[in-house]
């Protein structure tokens, strides 16, 4: 059933779209609209802007985009050294013939379990991203290991010497 979900707030945000390039209707600008799949009804909320938003308020003080990174504290995957051994990139090309050819990979998923559950890689092991720091022991070092996430277009693979 969630599945026509998405399609149904597709439909409406296309039609909303479609309202603001042509000027017509009236949009939900300043308003909130609440779709209960379940009980097939539609809520709408009327929203006033917070004079004291640090965005859009009266007086704003975030004015500018910020590196999102560095204000979290973390580093993009490609900033961040391997921690041993050396990481390359493997195209799902390469890695389709890898694993057709029969190589002996240990793949890892590091995405969240519902990714895993839509769509994964046969014989790979779940190891959601925030955990790895605490089950990467479960893991042979002597091992190649693929690991297979949803930011990357292509798997990385490190192989651990």
């Amino acid at each position: 059933m969630l599945g026509v979900l998405p399609g149904v707030v597709g439909c409406i945000q296309a039609t909303e779209t479609m309202k603001l390039i042509l000027g017509a209707g009236e949009p939900l600008i300043g308003r909130f609209l609440i779709f209960d799949a379940l009980r097939m009804k539609f809520r709408e909320l009327k929203l006033r802007k917070d004079p004291d938003c640090p965005v859009c308020g009266t007086h704003p003080t975030v004015t500018k985009l910020i590196d999102y990174e560095q204000f979290c504290g973390v580093q993009s995957a490609t900033q961040e050294a391997p921690m041993s051994g050396s990481a390359t990139e493997i195209s799902a090309v390469d890695f389709k013939k890898r694993l057709d050819r029969g190589d002996k990979l240990t793949i890892v998923d590091v995405r969240e379990p519902h990714e895993y559950q839509i769509n994964r890689i046969p014989d790979s092991v779940l190891i959601p991203l925030n955990d790895v720091p605490k089950r990467y022991v479960e893991l042979d070092p002597n091992d190649e290991i693929v690991v297979h996430c949803k930011v990357a277009d292509a798997a990385q693979r490190r192989r651990n010497s």
